[in-house]
């Protein structure tokens, strides 16, 4: 999964990790999406990047993960930036 999030004293927090994957459901209260290897992950309609205008299913976007358990922090379309 992405990130190594060990929590290891002295380490500090895991890194953040870009992946793509698919959208399966969106809507006002965030979606899920599938990632290449086969696992799906929600994500809260706050990780959608303003220009991000539409989703749809099938579409492919990329993701920022972070923590342990991963959770979606940023999404947007492939092609686009991730903002900071």
């Amino acid at each position: 999964m992405p990130g190594d999030g060990s929590g290891r004293p002295g380490e500090g927090a895991p890194a953040a990790t870009e992946v793509p994957a698919t959208v399966l459901s969106y809507g006002g209260q965030g979606g899920e999406v599938v990632l290449d290897d086969g696992s799906r992950m929600t994500y809260p309609p706050e990780a959608v990047q303003p220009e991000v205008r539409l989703l749809r299913p099938g579409q492919r976007v990329r993701l920022r993960v972070t923590g342990d358990p991963p959770q979606v922090r940023a999404l947007t379309l492939v092609g686009l930036a991730l903002r900071p």
